[in-house]
């Protein structure tokens, strides 16, 4: 077999097991919140994981804490409307008999998600904080006799993130940041 025939089978292996290990990133992205502060949010999340300009660090980046100054606090709170709508491409039951029932109209529940950022300083290079954020939630509320009600009718899922937060600067290039979630 020649060099170029064997490109021939392995380019399609390779993005066949591509495509199949990928697939399971996006399974929660429905319930990821990127809402954690304003100014990220101002920017598109563009660089967040580096933010050391606020106190909001403690949710991507708690070592930025030490390029902070005195005490810091921060709040804020998004308002999320959702829009989910289902539509029935002909469900049916293990006999092959069709599912009875609508699409369950506008499933979307509106919500409030709030976060608050607060740090102290004790020192020129140790920080102390704590973050508390909602990185994770919705709701769903279809109609009762939708297509899908033997599978739900009211989901929620909703997490609270409380971050206490000790950064300690050892030196100019070294920085500790200790987290417990």
């Amino acid at each position: 077999m020649k060099r170029s025939q064997a490109y021939i089978y392995l380019v399609p292996i390779l993005t066949a097991l591509t495509i199949s290990n990928t697939a399971n990133l996006a399974l929660a992205g429905g319930f990821t919140l990127n809402e954690q502060n304003v100014k990220n949010m101002g920017n598109g999340f563009a660089g967040s994981a580096a933010n050391v300009d606020d106190v909001s660090a403690i949710f991507s980046n708690p070592a930025g804490l030490t390029h902070l100054t005195g005490n810091s606090f921060t709040g804020s709170t998004f308002v999320i409307f959702p829009t989910v709508r289902f539509k029935n491409q002909g469900s049916t039951v293990f006999t092959g008999a069709l599912l009875t029932g609508g699409n369950g109209g506008e499933a979307g529940v509106d919500i409030v998600v709030p976060n608050l950022y607060t740090a102290w300083s004790l020192s020129d290079t140790l920080k102390v904080g704590i973050g508390v954020n909602v990185p994770f939630g919705l709701a769903t509320k279809y109609h009762n006799d939708w297509v899908g009600r033997y599978q739900a009718v009211e989901s929620r899922l909703a997490t609270i993130n409380i971050n206490p937060t000790v950064a300690a600067k050892l030196s100019d290039i070294a920085v500790l940041s200790w987290v417990r979630v």
